[in-house]
């Protein structure tokens, strides 16, 4: 037998289904602010000047040529490779230190009052169909094989100096002794898409890596360009943190009237 609704039962209806996308779009944006909250992550889709990410790009693959044609890719205790340490009060001679003040700058709001000193950084550039990165946390790597402990930055952060390659993947879990995470199973993730230009900032302790490219076929002979910075309240240890020196990469240093000029050309004074 067919039931014939009220015709203000019917209207209610009606204006229900109308709601109901608009509805189930404020609770995923809401949940995607909470899951923002709980991971401590932003991205932003142009982080810098092209002009400045182009100039980067440069040098993180002069950086990587240098090392590999003079021997230098130095494996420390447990195979971990050296990283490069960037005091924030110093005055950049490189694009590279330029970009890492700019990118202090963006995320001020989220890291005032934390205390952070400087940056350690290192170059990423690896063959796009190479596939996943393994899932690992950030953290004070001679710390963490000479005294068997975890000490990790304030945050972590991405710059994508390429679009090709997979994702990234960043976990609300955490490891509170470095033998299994907390919690045992997560509850919230983010995918951070690899596009040039982006900058993707995480907290310190979070687990993360990357996924296989979605066309590893297509993206043969492409390369992946990440600039990896981590952002640190206090100077983490020897030997595997060292200064950069760009003398010794024969690297052009910018005095600084050529600061001033780069700056003014980027808009940025």
């Amino acid at each position: 037998q067919q039931v014939v609704l009220p015709n203000r039962t019917m209207k209610n209806q009606t204006l229900l289904r109308l709601l109901l996308p608009t509805v189930l779009l404020l609770l995923v944006a809401y949940g995607a602010r909470q899951a923002e909250a709980r991971l401590r992550w932003k991205s932003w889709s142009s982080a810098l000047p092209s002009s400045l990410i182009d100039r980067l790009t440069n040098e993180c693959l002069e950086i990587q040529r240098f090392e590999e044609a003079n021997d230098m890719n130095t494996v420390y205790k447990d195979n971990k490779k050296p990283t490069r340490w960037y005091p924030l009060g110093d005055r950049p001679r490189i694009a590279v230190e330029e970009a890492i003040q700019r990118l202090y700058a963006l995320i001020h709001d989220h890291a005032k009052d934390s205390g952070i000193i400087g940056a350690e950084w290192w170059v990423q550039v690896v063959q796009a169909e190479q596939g996943k990165l393994g899932f690992h946390l950030d953290k004070d790597e001679a710390i963490a094989s000479l005294e068997h402990r975890l000490v990790h930055p304030s945050f972590g952060s991405i710059l994508y100096l390429t679009d090709v390659g997979g994702a990234t993947l960043i976990f609300d879990q955490y490891s509170p002794t470095g033998n299994g995470y907390e919690p045992k199973v997560a509850k919230h993730a983010a995918a951070s898409l690899p596009l040039k230009g982006k900058y993707t900032l995480f907290g310190g302790n979070l687990l993360h890596g990357v996924l296989p490219g979605p066309d590893r076929k297509k993206a043969r002979g492409r390369k992946r360009i990440t600039f990896l910075v981590n952002f640190w309240t206090h100077r983490p240890a020897p030997p595997n943190l060292q200064l950069f020196d760009p003398v010794a990469y024969h690297m052009s240093v910018m005095s600084k009237a050529e600061l001033r000029k780069f700056r003014k050309e980027l808009g940025i004074i």
